[in-house]
């Protein structure tokens, strides 16, 4: 157990002394796809959590004057440190079903959800133009799901 939290220690100093998000900066074992994994995938009540610490992650570093990229960064990097080791990259989707993330979804569709969650959390301390950005992402989502939602009618329809 000692070893264990001295390695998530180490890498958690890591991560904060890493300057840029990329592939580039996490360990190529990471990302290894050959892999065997016995690791449960996150239930959505986990991603949930992860979530919420993330967006906490940003509110507190913020009001302790750190930088809001950096905040970010550190927020996104803790949440995809939970998932790669904790579950391997594995959810459950909204089809109950295990699902593996690829990079860009762990990487983008974290930052959208930590940063949104934030946002929520502490507006004032969020900068405003990225407020704006999440309003338009969120604008984006309702499109697509209303456009999807009048596709589903339309082949419920038809089966009958």
């Amino acid at each position: 157990m000692k070893k264990i939290q001295d390695y998530i220690s180490k890498v958690s100093l890591g991560l904060l002394l890493i300057p840029a998000l990329g592939l580039g900066s996490f360990p190529n074992s990471v990302f290894a796809e050959d892999r065997v994994s016995l690791k449960k995938a996150a239930s959505n009540e986990e991603v949930i959590t992860y979530k919420v610490i993330g967006g906490l992650t940003i509110c507190n570093a913020l009001n302790l004057g750190v930088d809001f990229k950096k905040a970010q960064e550190i927020a996104v990097r803790t949440y995809i440190n939970l998932l790669v080791a904790k579950h391997d990259k594995k959810i459950i989707n909204e089809k109950s079903e295990e699902q593996v993330l690829s990079e860009n979804n762990l990487i983008y569709g974290s930052q959208f959800m930590i940063i949104a969650d934030a946002t929520n959390r502490c507006p004032k301390e969020i900068p405003n133009e990225v407020k704006e950005a999440v309003e338009e992402q969120y604008k984006k989502i309702n499109n697509e799901l209303k456009k999807n939602n009048g596709k589903n009618k339309k082949k419920n329809k038809k089966k009958r």
